[in-house]
């Protein structure tokens, strides 16, 4: 299971209805005790696929957002993107282009601007296991 700040969760969501005409993607930080991994930071990393459908992200800004977490004492707990079109799940081709086993994967969904979801993955394997995902205040 994955705790999410609910804070961490609208930023997401404004970066996510900001970003026009590509994918909206970054990181999340956080922290593990006793096996509870909850989301408290949120990190907005430049596209640099420019592409709606696909998402690369820019290696500078990323390098720059964990020296931030370490500094508060934080680690990255997932990659976040947003489908604007389709529903919050997985493609073959992200599934096949995670690399991080220990982290997850939050997928945000647009297709129904009213109603945006919000799903986490964990990747093992070359499939992709959802997981529970419970928004806290």
């Amino acid at each position: 299971m994955i705790y999410v700040r609910q804070s961490a969760y609208e930023d997401m969501l404004a970066h996510a209805r900001a970003c026009t005409g590509e994918m909206a993607c970054g990181i999340l930080s956080g922290r593990i005790e006793g096996g509870k991994r909850m989301v408290i930071g949120f990190y907005p990393i430049t596209n640099t696929a420019h592409d709606p459908e696909r998402f690369a992200l820019d290696r500078r800004e990323h390098s720059e957002a964990m020296a931030a977490m370490k500094k508060q004492g934080a680690s990255m707990i997932a990659t976040w993107f947003c489908h604007r079109d389709s529903e919050a799940r997985m493609s073959a081709y992200e599934i096949q282009a995670a690399h991080d086993r220990d982290g997850s994967y939050l997928v945000l969904s647009l297709k129904d601007p009213g109603a945006p979801e919000l799903c986490s993955y964990r990747v093992w394997g070359g499939r992709a296991d959802k997981e529970e995902l419970l928004l806290v205040p």
